[in-house]
């Protein structure tokens, strides 16, 4: 111990002063000590005195030989010494030292006034050395505070040790490390939202079960607030354990998240606030009301710590020890846009109101077969149950000891077994349970292992010679039976194990805690679990009372030192010096610092599907709303804590096999059409209901932290306890926008000139329709989307408008309309949209989407003459901001049915004069502002944070579970992953079977394929375009997009990254590729006039064409117009030519060597041609087109536009001179002649027919043939009304 020496010789005691200030030859106290006062030279010396009282005569054993610390309480009038017998020179980390082996003895005695010694605290867990000598002792109130530099720094309640006080804790209550560590044992898990797995076999229920809204809950504090929740421990000396981890945001949207399509739509959902969940209201204002939290009640179990958290067995049920003197629980809460911790309520553990529960955490599981059935719910005395084996065999030799065994009479055969069965032998009884680590086929043999993955004793025997032996699926003592199902009876509160052995009939027997009726051949699950337990809260909506000090915020980690070699009291606060901190981080398997894992994502709940044990999230229900953001770059990495809360830094993968998914995940934008995956219904999933996707780490060595490292309660109470999955995602702050559909394939260039049908009346107007690149989408800004997509009003911008400004702002779109309903999806043409500059910001006006009061009204009386805002304008009359966007037709987003369209009739019911561009006409029917609308979303590119810090999840547990889960499971995953196809065509649509993913399985079958990631060969993501679907037995790989052909290898060729899982949940990522081939194109049939004396470069007429692909946005390209031929003989006719429009069409037209009289010789008025095109991988197609010559007839007469019955006839007898016109046969059943008309000729004005007579009107014409007047409409004959009287 640390001394102050003083040498004294003025004999001279001072208490005044503080001990380091008394001066020397002074002294502070002394007993049984007397001052020399001899002439001699040694005068004022402070010399010894006997006592005369016996200080004590108890003897005490096992104790140790040697003192190595002690400390005199003189306040109390105590002493204290620190004793042992271990001795041992080290040099290694606290997690790694040597430590007292079973038969070494350790102490804390006290000595308190005249009372006799008495041990406080014994047993090997003390671990003092004598090469460590106790370096700090102090007392505060009844707490005894030391650290010896060796283990970490420890107290007692000496009370609770002190077998004379009223408080003492019973004999033994010091019993292992984690009762007297300075530092606190924290909790390492978030409040469990879902239900208790004891009860419901794998408490998979949260969403209206743990998670609803009451109508009994008055406080609306939940509803408009995105809330976490986390807890700590409040112990019995008033010492805080770190805050848990959080939960995620509970929250849950009204009316269960869904929107309507239609009018004047409110929630009716029981108990919600009544709100509109139309998506024609979320246009009008911008916001989502259904976005407020359904749930106002929240039942949570709080984990709770116990002295043994990997016992099995017996479910502890609602008793709960409360081994680490628990005083309260604190319910904390944070918010979303909150820093500030709040406390909401208080857990009295001894309070008799608090609801104590178990849960287990599952780790393994098989199933074994009734043999024989049985009738005996609930007895208490018929216990057994006899299970098939799986495999029979006999002890091959006498005298067999050790751990490999020679076996024969295999049945059905060696093959059969496999590693890890229970080998059950009359002669093993059920106090040792075996399984099978090895098997030898060579010389039938097996080398057996204990229950700890030990190989067994060498003198252990399994039987004599030709002894009976029965393998069955590991069944160990304490492997729980948690089957609620009618099928067997009497398993409420779970059946455990108690033994295996074989009955007297040589099969294999379990003993279980209780009797079951069950019916013969029933299937049993049994797991191997852990149980744990919880304490109940009910959150009601309550607001917080109390905000937790600043500084409690920031100890998200224990700071209690893990080594300390000074100890003392300051100020009332406990001070450590020269201290070590901080542990050795675990090495991976192949010696290096860290942990080996990979990144991906996958559906919500898809690893849990169809599996009885492992690591439970249930996120499908806990979370059913939660997704994660898209387009977005996830690192994960994990921390490691000691049982006391003592953290690593973030370990990140060590992995260096696929750097693409080792610690770093991008996840693709998500465009798949879940509406019909599971049942017919929408989901995510083809296997189970569930919404949205969650990061998936897979850890891919044998443990995630190495044994010699983890915790063990005995061997290493400071080795990594816990471990947690940490975030970090930079791309913060976004905005979704709530809009109504742009308006595409519209450019304000240039002008468009349309006439009124059926009159002559003309409008000009600014812009025109441009589906190509060149057009434009507009996006109108209206409400609080005004503040999301900003003008910037700072940098200067060169537009040739006046008023309009740029953005910096990127959208991206994620909502938008699918079909001609109007129905909102996310579904895209192709995958690869990248964010979308916002081209240009200004008022409707400014962007030039507008008609002034000139414009032509077409003749109406009811149309006013005004400035007129462009229909596709929302709200137009308002002269709104409206964003320019680049065409969305021609984005891959590929959105082909809003296109801006130019009417050439009035619309008075719509305001819309002939000429006027006006909405896409699809979605619901709206007033006269605007005749279509319907939802669309998007999402500004997200602000890039700076700030590089991970952000802690919800996920987490004990390394000892994972470990254990890593060694049950199949030692080695699916191999040689391959595709039964590996081609498709281009006219596939959507959901079209390419192959069956097959693989090498290792258990009974594969339980999920995944498409984590699909390329090109120029390296451009189709993830997203591909998906995998179970289809009865077989996993089917599946289009999730459509392709075209390219003829371009690099284009044409994927290669797709599919993780197999199979059952038990190994998985493995493996390779494969697919390409798309080319499909025949295709040319329709048509027909068209050309009329006589046509030139060159006359367009008879277009036909649609398509190169074969299925995908509408680029089925149009790689078209290559070949030569017309004749359909017999296939002759080339070299007048004519074919070429493809700007639309796609191909188009039949005259070209320079245009012979009208060859192609219709004599009185030929119709000729077939065949229309022959190509694609670009040289496949054909052709189709017929029949051109009729328009031959016209020189006719005599007068015309009159408009006028009344025989105003033509009135021009004529008035002796004004006939004009000549031109007439062609049209639709009518004759063609004219000089002579006669029909009713449907066609009546020109000029020879080449490009002007009708009354063109866009009507009017009266006199024939001078036969005399008669005529009603005549755009050049169409009518009936003939009267013969002119001259």
């Amino acid at each position: 111990m640390p001394e102050i020496k003083k040498v004294f010789v003025r004999g001279k005691m001072n208490q005044d002063l503080d001990e380091r200030l008394v001066p020397r030859g002074e002294y502070r106290e002394g007993q049984n000590i007397q001052v020399s006062n001899s002439e001699d030279d040694d005068v004022g010396a402070v010399e010894n005195v006997l006592g005369n009282k016996l200080a004590y005569s108890t003897a005490l054993a096992n104790v140790g030989d040697e003192c190595i610390g002690y400390y005199v309480d003189v306040a109390n009038n105590r002493i204290f010494w620190f004793t042992t017998d271990y001795s041992e020179e080290s040099e290694a980390d606290i997690i790694s030292m040597p430590r007292a082996a079973t038969n070494k003895k350790m102490a804390i005695i006290m000595k308190n006034g005249d009372q006799e010694p008495q041990i406080l605290v014994s047993g090997l867990f003390l671990n003092f050395n004598k090469k460590f000598l106790i370096t700090g002792v102090n007392v505060i109130d009844n707490y005894l505070y030391w650290t010896d530099n060796y283990n970490q720094p420890r107290y007692i309640d000496i009370n609770k040790a002190d077998s004379q006080h009223p408080n003492y804790a019973g004999a033994g209550y010091y019993n292992c490390e984690d009762k007297i560590s300075v530092a606190k044992v924290a909790p390492y898990e978030c409040p469990l939202l879902n239900q208790s797995n004891s009860g419901v076999p794998h408490g998979n229920n949260a969403d209206g079960t743990t998670l609803v809204r009451d109508a009994n809950v008055d406080s609306d504090f939940m509803q408009e607030r995105f809330l976490r929740f986390a807890y700590r421990y409040k112990y019995d000396n008033g010492q805080y354990s770190i805050i848990s981890p959080f939960t995620q945001s509970v929250f849950k949207p009204l009316n269960d998240g869904q929107l309507k399509h239609t009018r004047d739509q409110r929630n009716s959902t029981a108990n919600e606030p009544d709100v509109p969940i139309s998506t024609l209201d979320v246009v009008r204002k911008t916001t989502l009301d259904i976005m407020q939290n359904a749930y106002n009640k929240i039942t949570m179990r709080i984990p709770l710590p116990k002295l043994d958290e990997f016992a099995g067995g017996v479910n502890p049920g609602s008793t709960y020890a409360n081994d680490f003197s628990i005083d309260k629980v604190e319910i904390l809460l944070k918010e979303s846009d909150g820093l500030a911790v709040k406390l909401i309520d208080e857990i009295q553990l001894d309070d008799a109101s608090a609801v104590f529960g178990s849960y287990y955490q599952s780790i393994d599981d098989n199933t074994v077969t009734v043999d024989g059935a049985l009738n005996n719910a609930n007895s208490t005395s018929n216990l057994d149950l006899v299970v098939d084996h799986i495999v029979s065999a006999k002890v091959n030799g006498a005298g067999q000891a050790g751990n490999t065994f020679v076996i024969d009479n295999i049945s059905p055969s060696i093959s059969d077994l496999s590693t890890g069965m229970r080998v059950i032998s009359g002669s093993i009884g059920a106090t040792q349970e075996l399984r099978i680590r090895s098997i030898n086929t060579g010389n039938s043999s097996i080398t057996l292992e204990d229950i700890n993955g030990n190989l067994v004793a060498n003198d252990t025997s399994i039987g004599a010679d030709n002894a009976e032996l029965r393998f069955i699926n590991f069944v160990g003592t304490g492997w729980i039976h948690d089957n609620t199902s009618t099928a067997v009876v009497g398993s409420e509160g779970y059946l455990y194990v108690t033994g295996i052995t074989l009955n007297g009939s040589n099969k294999v027997q379990i003993s279980m805690n209780k009797g079951i009726s069950v019916a013969d051949g029933a299937p049993l699950v049994w797991k191997k679990v852990y149980w744990r337990q919880h304490v109940e809260y009910i959150y009601r909506s309550e607001k917080p009372y109390k905000v937790l000090p600043e500084k409690q915020l920031l100890r998200v980690s224990d700071k209690i030192p893990v080594r300390a070699k000074a100890q003392e009291i300051v100020g009332n606060r406990l001070v450590y010096g020269n201290i070590t901190e901080n542990y050795d981080l675990p090495l991976d398997t192949n010696n290096r610092e860290g942990i080996d894992y990979t990144i991906g994502s996958t559906i919500k709940s898809e690893n849990e599907y169809n599996k009885n044990s492992g690591y439970f999230q249930h996120n499908k229900t806990v979370y059913k709303h939660h997704n994660l953001k898209q387009r977005r770059t996830y690192k994960v990495g994990v921390v490691l804590s000691d049982k006391y809360g003592r953290k690593s830094p973030v370990i990140l993968s060590t992995n260096t096999d696929n750097a693409d998914v080792s610690d770093t995940f991008t996840l693709p934008a998500d465009i798949e059409n879940k509406q019909a995956k599971f049942g017919g219904n929408y989901s995510w999933s083809t296997n189970q209901e569930t919404i949205g996707k969650a990061l998936e780490i897979t850890f891919r060595d044998d443990y995630i932290v190495q044994a010699a490292k983890a915790y063990n309660q005995v061997s290493n109470p400071n080795g990594w306890y816990s471990w947690r999955i940490v975030v970090k995602q930079t791309e913060q702050d976004y905005y979704n926008i709530y809009t109504n559909y742009t308006a595409n394939s519209w450019s304000n260039t240039s002008s468009t000139r349309t006439a009124q049908q059926g009159t002559s009346n003309k409008q000009i107007i600014n812009g025109q329709v441009n589906t190509g690149s060149a057009g434009r989408s507009w996006l109108t800004l209206h409400g609080d989307n005004i503040n999301k997509v900003p003008r910037d009003v700072e940098k200067e911008y060169d537009f040739d408008r006046e008023g309009l400004a740029g953005s910096e702002i990127e959208l991206w779109p994620k909502v938008i309309p699918i079909d001609a309903a109007g129905t909102s999806t996310s579904v895209h043409q192709a995958a690869g949209q990248e964010y979308i500059k916002v081209l240009s910001i200004g008022t409707a006006v400014e962007q030039g989407l507008f008609q002034g009061s000139e414009g032509d009204l077409g003749g109406s009386t009811e149309l006013k003459a005004k400035r007129r805002i462009y229909k596709f304008v929302y709200n137009n009359e308002s002269n709104p901001l409206v964003a320019e966007l680049p065409n969305l037709k021609v984005e891959p987003v590929g959105i082909d049915n809003i296109d801006v369209n130019v009417p050439d009739v009035n619309n008075e019911a719509q305001d819309l004069p002939f000429g006027l561009p006006g909405d896409p006409n699809i979605g619901v029917a709206e007033s006269p502002q605007y005749s279509s609308s319907g939802l669309m979303v998007f999402e500004t590119k997200p602000v890039e944070s700076k700030i590089d810090i991970f952000y802690e999840t919800a996920t987490g547990g004990l390394i000892k579970d994972l470990n254990d889960i890593i060694e049950v499971s199949p030692s080695a995953g699916p191999s040689n992953i391959s595709i039964s196809n590996s081609s498709f065509t281009e006219n596939s649509a959507i959901n079209t079977f390419i192959g069956n993913v097959t693989a090498v399985i290792t258990t009974a079958s594969i339980t999920n394929v995944q498409v984590l990631n699909a390329v090109d060969g120029n390296n451009n993501s189709y993830t997203t375009a591909f998906n995998a679907i179970l289809s009865g037995s077989n996993w089917q790989l599946r289009t999730a997009d459509t392709f075209v052909f390219r003829n371009d290898s690099g284009r044409d060729t994927f290669t797709l990254t599919l993780k197999v899982t199979q059952t038990g949940g190994l998985s493995t990522t493996g390779n494969v590729s697919v390409n798309v081939t080319n499909s025949n194109p295709s040319i329709a049939s048509g027909s068209g006039p050309v009329v006589e004396g046509a030139s060159s470069g006359t367009i008879i007429g277009s036909v649609a064409a398509t190169n074969g692909s299925a995908k509408t946005s680029s089925n149009k390209n790689f078209i290559i117009p070949g030569n017309v031929t004749e359909p017999i003989g296939g002759q080339n006719i070299v007048g004519l030519e074919l070429d493809q429009s700007p639309a796609g069409n191909i188009r039949l037209k005259t070209n320079a060597n245009y012979n009208e009289n060859s192609l219709f010789p004599g009185n030929t008025i119709t000729k077939s041609v065949t229309l022959n095109i190509s694609d670009n991988g040289g496949l054909t197609a052709s189709s017929t087109f029949n051109i009729t010559i328009m031959r016209s007839t020189s006719i005599q007469g007068w015309a009159i536009t408009g006028g009344s019955a025989g105003s033509a006839c009135t021009i004529k007898c008035g002796g004004a001179n006939a004009v000549t016109y031109y007439a062609v046969q049209g639709s009518g059943s004759n063609a004219p002649t000089s002579s006669n008309i029909y009713t449907n000729n066609i009546i020109y004005t000029d020879s080449l027919q490009q002007n009708r007579l009354f063109a866009g009107t009507s009017g009266r014409f006199a024939f001078d043939g036969d005399g008669a007047e005529y009603e005549v409409n755009n050049g169409v004959v009518g009936s003939a009304s009267q013969l002119c009287p001259c």
